[in-house]
């Protein structure tokens, strides 16, 4: 059993290495770390080792919940540039499988708070991860954060967003980062994991790449997801790819004047402002 798990896991690591979707050997050796089918009991050891995402058994129509692919899950690893020590807010606790592999990275000195909206999924996973000493798993809305926390080196979501919790900034320590994937637009799991900093009264940062995510759910989401939004539905962004974009996050109501490559997409928190990474691009609008 062990060396059938052990073959199992390293014939999938590998295949991430090789791909380079994994490049830091502190994610590497994280994910080896981790036993992926501890988290997800009622798969075949097969499918615990599959490059795909599963339905939680927790999971229902109105509360889809899955445990991620692991090309997502090692890409947004890296993305979130963990260290030993760092604090750590993850929005979204599925399976425990993304809480755990953090924990690795982070160590015995760092921490991880991981919040779900669905008490079912929080009591699924608290079992799950009763091993790490280092992680607390909450029940509650992520839009809100976990002020008993804070302030966080890194703020990440696994579910997608649709808006940008003010909370979420509020609770990010100074030199903190933001990782998340962010709806722009387009079908409703289209998303783009971008990475932002505090500058003030705003975030600022870039785009890294394009995922398809579950979304999010709780207060900050219902007005993008449950129906139509104009500034959704009409006007999308298009025209640059996800690693090309500059992204800068006002303050809902700030003032801006857009230049001629901008482009604004208002939310209920924030003004959201796309920028090309090159200069001589534009963006196109389409319906």
């Amino acid at each position: 059993m062990t060396e059938r798990v052990t073959a199992l896991r390293n014939a999938l690591i590998d295949g991430l290495v090789s791909r380079q979707v994994i490049r830091s050997p502190a994610v590497e050796a994280a994910m080896r770390a981790v036993p992926r089918h501890h988290f997800a009991p009622w798969l075949s050891l097969e499918d615990a080792y599959f490059d795909d995402s599963f339905l939680l058994p927790e999971a229902t129509a109105q509360a889809p919940a899955t445990i991620s692919q692991p090309t997502a899950v090692a890409a947004m690893l890296e993305a979130f540039d963990l260290h030993p020590g760092l604090r750590v807010l993850e929005i979204g606790a599925g399976s425990g499988y993304n809480a755990a592999l953090m924990a690795e990275l982070v160590g015995p000195t760092g921490s991880v708070v991981t919040v779900d909206l669905e008490a079912s999924i929080v009591e699924a996973a608290r079992p799950r991860l009763a091993h790490y000493a280092n992680v607390q798993v909450i029940h509650g809305d992520g839009a809100d954060g976990w002020a008993p926390g804070a302030p966080y080196d890194r703020i990440v979501a696994t579910v997608g967003a649709w808006d940008v919790p003010p909370a979420w900034a509020e609770q990010l320590a100074p030199e903190g980062k933001l990782v998340f994937p962010l709806h722009l637009g387009g079908e409703s799991e289209e998303h783009v994991l971008i990475s932002l900093r505090k500058d003030g009264p705003i975030l600022v940062g870039a785009g890294l790449l394009a995922l398809g995510m579950v979304l999010m759910r709780g207060a900050s989401s219902a007005a993008g997801h449950a129906g139509a939004a104009p500034a959704q539905d009409g006007e999308r962004w298009s025209g640059a790819p996800a690693d090309e974009l500059i992204v800068t996050v006002y303050p809902h109501g700030t003032p801006h004047d857009l230049a001629p490559d901008e482009k604004l997409i208002d939310k209920p928190s924030a003004r959201i402002v796309l920028r090309h990474r090159y200069a001589t691009s534009r963006f196109t609008l389409g319906k």
